[in-house]
């Protein structure tokens, strides 16, 4: 082949990537915001990577959920984040120690995945059902509860607002992770799993894949994501019962807005990044026309849905 003809081949297939059209729609919306609002591009991506990077933190653990397939989705995640931050920030501000809120939070988001793995491989009850009613679950201890009366501690948030090299700490954050996510999606036998899993769940179990082990991991991972995010969600604007009820459709229409396989099997890290910024400048536009919450609020679930619907019509599950 010669150069000319690999250098063509390489345009065409950059063209093919599931992110590229995302990111035109990012340009396009960043365009239209510009000229309503006259703000600079810089300033609506950097408001955008602020609550961008909790959206893609949770994106990060439904991905590992949905690349495996078999309607594999974590319905408990706000409850996660709501009792996360609670814990988080309760522990942090008692025990002045941010380390031991960060371990409560994680500890919060490990606990309720290892109940949805009991409830599916234990009990045999479906994913959807499980998460559903293990939220509910949460739901209930955080009005049992109540609001945390605790302070967030001022290192904290200042922390989680904070920006270093004019980017958010949190956008730094959700970059680490996904770094760490990419290389176990990609370069581990665990990720491998995970892919085969939602490509073909009995030909894995047959080839003697550790399914059920995978699996496992996958909600736990979503729960340890969920946690992170909640305690600095929290820590940002501040602790409420439902905190983590917006959350709940954008962390997995960012999913599979980025080009995963909403039936399992292929996903990528840089497309949730990409459809996180994309919904996320979306809201700024939206704010930009004094459009009033709620009416941000319809917006941005009619956008989920169109996203969900399109994927499910591109991969046969229209009846």
């Amino acid at each position: 082949m010669s150069a000319a003809t690999s250098s063509q081949y390489r345009r065409r297939l950059a063209w093919k990537q599931p992110w590229i059209w995302p990111l035109v729609g990012v340009v396009i919306v960043l365009i239209i915001t510009i000229i309503v609002s006259g703000r600079s591009p810089a300033s609506n991506i950097e408001a955008a990577l602020q609550q961008g990077g909790i959206v893609v933190m949770l994106g990060l653990g439904q991905m590992f959920l949905i690349t495996a397939g078999n309607g594999n989705v974590d319905l408990s995640m706000p409850g996660v984040i709501t009792l996360a931050g609670f814990a988080g920030i309760d522990v942090a501000a008692n025990e002045h120690s941010i380390l031991l809120g960060l371990l409560a939070a994680i500890g919060v988001g490990l606990a309720t995945g290892a109940v949805n793995v009991g409830l599916i491989q234990g009990i045999g009850i479906p994913p959807i059902v499980a998460t559903l009613a293990t939220g509910l679950i949460l739901d209930s201890v955080i009005l049992s509860v109540g609001a945390s009366s605790a302070v967030t501690p001022k290192a904290l948030h200042s922390f989680s607002v904070g920006r270093f090299l004019n980017v958010p700490n949190v956008a730094w954050v959700a970059l680490g992770m996904s770094i760490i996510a990419a290389v176990l999606l990609h370069k581990t036998i665990f990720g491998r799993t995970v892919v085969a899993i939602g490509q073909n769940r009995k030909a894995a179990v047959r080839s003697g894949l550790k399914v059920r082990s995978a699996l496992m991991a996958c909600y736990l991972i979503s729960g340890l994501c969920a946690g992170v995010a909640g305690l600095l969600l929290s820590a940002m604007t501040g602790a409420s019962i439902d905190i983590g009820t917006p959350f709940l459709l954008v962390s997995i229409a960012v999913v599979v807005l980025g080009g995963s396989r909403i039936r399992g099997g292929r996903s990528n890290v840089i497309g949730i990044w990409v459809g996180s910024i994309l919904l996320n400048v979306l809201l700024t536009l939206f704010y930009s026309l004094h459009l009033s919450s709620a009416y941000q609020y319809i917006a941005e679930g009619v956008i989920v849905v169109v996203v969900l619907a399109g994927a499910a019509d591109r991969e046969g599950f229209t009846q």
